[in-house]
């Protein structure tokens, strides 16, 4: 999970990406990426139980929820 505050998204690879692999097995093929965020995200958490992201946002002081399942 690669959460960029400058571009406001949310990027989800595989597991196995390595960014500094050889390009053939770098593996970095996005799999789900979320836009509009607030730009501000702190404290991430993953709950694999209930397949949920969520992220503070620290302008509001909120905890944003986003399902994982597709």
């Amino acid at each position: 999970i690669v959460v960029n505050n400058v571009k406001n998204r949310i990027f989800f690879f595989t597991r196995i990406a390595i960014v500094f692999a050889r390009e053939e097995k770098k593996n970095l093929k996005l799999l789900k990426a979320i836009k509009d965020t607030s730009g501000s995200l702190s404290d991430l958490n993953v709950d694999l139980k209930n397949q949920e992201f969520s992220v503070t946002d620290q302008i509001s002081k909120k905890i944003i929820t986003y399902k994982l399942i597709k």
